[in-house]
């Protein structure tokens, strides 16, 4: 029995060793096929990626070549057809160019410009280059919600008194208020109208000193929307909050125009940037009135005048004022931005609209009112969606845009650093090249 056991031990060793050795050559060979599945798989998977990113890049330039040649026939009354040249993506934009055929133009592009934006669903610039028409279209969806934090820590361009104006599908929208020189801010109540002129104000004040930017505030709701920056040190005047305090403000205004008008003559300077690159130790300020509710001056009632009537001749006077500024100030660094929530023809005449060449155009009443803002039978602020802060912005261009949107506390937060004079004296801290009435009620130069 012994012996048997012993027999049994020495052949079953080498039957164990070789079934090991068996399911070890298995293990290998099954890992083995396992990894070439994978390196095929992984091949499959880096060709189907290659051939993703060619289709990728180049679909969208592929659809609005064939997009074109469907409306541009309509559009220059005859057969044109493009052959496209260039492309490439930046981020949320593309670039392409095509070789068009003569009798093309820009004015041909823009009157199908709309429908070509619906069918790629992107907004689009065009040019034209030795021949080649290059388009420049942002896919980026606009946010419901931009907040004025998130907005202004973005990069922002160069400039000597630049403001947000928000968020388009090309990106983050800013204007150099100086080049500008005048915007006119419209739409109906609650859509963003009157925070957009607190968000570009809280947005110059907490970038530019007092020794850059000046603001004249006119709020002619009775004081409301401006209350908050009724001790900024920016304020070249105090607050304005009726009619009556209006036209004398708008003298003085006007008078300041004349005076740094008699000094740029004299000097030999056309503009204010001029004047302040030549003579860095009196620089002067840049000031910029912000009129809320411009409506307002062309309301014929008097009894909230305190008396002295607003008849048929203080609109008249108001009006010419704000149009010799809007004419004249720019050179001298004197700029406008006017809001309405009433814009038609008696609120904005023709003197003064033709004077302000870019506009903010929020969700309006009619398509009547978006004519009276946009121009040329536009309804495109008529048309726009139930969105608060959602705008047309024309300047040269028109841009639908998202405008930065920031709380009553959250503006007070950030200008309290700015406004740190006592209480109790007049909010308004003193430019030394800025008139001030003496006791007999006459303008004069700070000492």
């Amino acid at each position: 029995m012994a012996q048997k056991s012993n027999e049994s031990q020495t052949y079953g060793m080498p039957c164990g060793l070789l079934l090991f050795a068996l399911g070890a050559v298995l293990v290998i060979g099954l890992v083995s096929a396992l990894h070439w599945i994978g390196v095929v798989i992984l091949v499959q998977l880096a060709l189907a990626g290659i051939v993703g990113g060619v289709w990728y890049s180049s679909w969208f330039p592929r659809r609005a070549t064939a997009e074109f040649n469907k409306v541009l026939p309509s559009a220059v009354q005859g057969k044109a057809r493009l052959v496209r040249r260039k492309c490439r993506r930046e981020g949320d934009q593309w670039l392409v160019a095509w070789k068009v055929p003569t009798g093309v133009t820009v004015a041909n592009l823009k009157r199908i410009t709309g429908v070509f934006e619906v069918a790629l669903d992107c907004s689009c610039d065009f040019w034209f280059d030795r021949g080649i028409m290059w388009m420049r279209a942002g896919t980026s969806q606009l946010p419901e919600l931009l907040t004025f934090e998130g907005f202004y820590a973005r990069p922002r361009t160069a400039g000597e008194l630049v403001i947000g104006v928000g968020i388009g599908r090309m990106g983050p929208l800013w204007v150099d208020l100086a080049e500008l020189p005048h915007m006119l801010v419209g739409g109906t109540p609650g859509s963003g109208k009157s925070v957009n002129l607190r968000q570009m104000l809280v947005g110059l004040a907490t970038t530019y000193g007092p020794e850059h930017f000046r603001a004249v505030l006119v709020d002619l709701k009775g004081g409301m929307e401006f209350w908050m920056f009724r001790e900024l040190p920016h304020l070249w005047a105090p607050v304005v909050s009726d009619m009556p305090e209006l036209m004398p403000a708008l003298e003085r205004l006007i008078a300041e125009m004349e005076r740094r008008q008699a000094m740029f003559r004299e000097a030999g300077v056309v503009s204010l940037k001029h004047w302040n690159d030549s003579r860095p130790a009196d620089r002067l300020p840049y000031i910029v009135a912000f009129i809320d509710e411009f409506g307002e001056l062309s309301r014929p009632v008097a009894e909230s005048s305190g008396g002295n009537g607003r008849g048929p001749s203080a609109k008249t006077q108001a009006h010419g004022a704000v149009s010799r500024l809007a004419r004249l100030g720019r050179a001298v660094g004197i700029h406008l931005i006017c809001a309405t929530q009433r814009p038609d023809a008696d609120v904005m005449p023709g003197q003064i609209k033709d004077q302000i060449p870019a506009t903010m155009a929020f969700k309006t009443r009619s398509e009547t009112n978006s004519h009276i803002l946009l121009g040329d039978k536009n309804g495109a602020a008529a048309n726009l969606p139930p969105i608060k802060g959602r705008a047309i912005f024309q300047f040269e261009d028109e841009v639908e845009v998202q405008a930065p949107f920031i709380e009553p506390a959250a503006a007070v937060a950030l200008l309290r650093e700015k406004c740190a004079q006592p209480v109790g004296h007049v909010r308004v801290t003193q430019c030394p090249t800025c008139p001030i009435e003496n006791e007999d009620g006459e303008s004069e130069v700070a000492a």
